[in-house]
């Protein structure tokens, strides 16, 4: 019983150890991610310029399926569940670009560099 209170002691501060690390992981990642942030031209990063480039493509295309179905007068059951898909895209979307704006650094912001 001595034996096991004995060498139970050093590993008591184990899970303490162990949540510091994480800790300081996280806290090294959200550190350099606002790095790249404020140094970056744009204001954001790379992966958000991406992510806002495919939802525009993707927002374009979904005009022109409302688009083209306002020029029919009769849409088949495949049209108008096409029309309603690109609808709630559209929403979407919206949704998207407007929180990636949020995550941009306004550009009236203090010199970077």
């Amino acid at each position: 019983m001595d034996w096991a209170r004995k060498c139970g002691a050093p590993l008591s501060g184990l899970p303490l150890a162990t949540n510091t690390v994480q800790i300081l992981d996280l806290s090294s990642k959200v550190i350099s991610k606002g790095c790249r942030i404020y140094r970056s031209i744009d204001g954001t990063l790379p992966k958000n310029i991406e992510l806002e480039d495919v939802t525009n493509d993707l927002s374009r295309l979904a005009q022109r399926v409302r688009n083209k179905g306002l020029n029919s007068t009769i849409l088949r059951d495949e049209e108008r569940y096409l029309q309603t898909i690109s609808d709630s895209f559209s929403h979407i979307a919206e949704e998207l670009l407007s929180r990636l704006e949020k995550l941009k650094v306004k550009s009236d912001a203090k010199q970077r560099g």
